[in-house]
């Protein structure tokens, strides 16, 4: 079940909020199931997500459960003021000690530098919990927003990368020393 519109990595440069409202991070638990519910099933959203796919309650509760407690998984709520306008998931994997980024911002929200923000802050996060060398994003080939997001936020874009599921173009962010 994917979450998110496009995987993305930790952006490097400072966003701009307007109305200066602060953009925050929570982690999201089992009570947040019917939120994340909705926002997933979302047209907007789902037309950038990787899968496509209306997912039923029954599979987003149980992948919600999952997710919520798997220590190598780390999903936020992005908060912008006190306002809940998006999700941040990020998955850690050992064995390449890379991560996968999630993210997507609910359309009205979209276009104020919140989503930019929320990765650098939950970036933050993933360098403390785990010993990551990279954060990859997977981003739909036809999602030039999403992928101009990404190079905004300095990711490199992979050449010909390994482990990027079709229709999607791979970008890389690098831990920094």
């Amino acid at each position: 079940h994917d979450a998110g519109p496009c995987r993305v990595a930790h952006c490097g440069g400072e966003a701009v909020v307007s109305m200066n409202k602060p953009v925050s991070l929570r982690l999201a638990t089992s009570k947040d199931a019917e939120t994340i519910f909705k926002w997933r099933n979302d047209p907007f959203i789902l037309e950038r997500s990787s899968s496509r796919k209306v997912v039923s309650w029954e599979e987003h509760q149980t992948w919600v459960n999952r997710v919520v407690s798997d220590p190598d998984i780390l999903m936020f709520i992005i908060q912008w003021a006190d306002d809940p306008v998006g999700l941040l998931r990020y998955e850690f994997t050992s064995e390449s000690r890379s991560c996968v980024v999630s993210v997507y911002v609910l359309e009205k929200f979209t276009g104020h530098g919140i989503g930019l923000q929320a990765l650098a802050k939950g970036s933050d996060e993933v360098w403390r919990k785990w010993p990551a060398e990279r954060i990859v994003a997977h981003v739909r080939s036809d999602n030039a927003a999403g992928q101009k997001a990404f190079e905004k936020a300095g990711f490199v874009l992979v050449k010909n990368p390994s482990d990027c599921p079709p229709l999607h173009v791979e970008y890389v962010y690098g831990r920094k020393q």
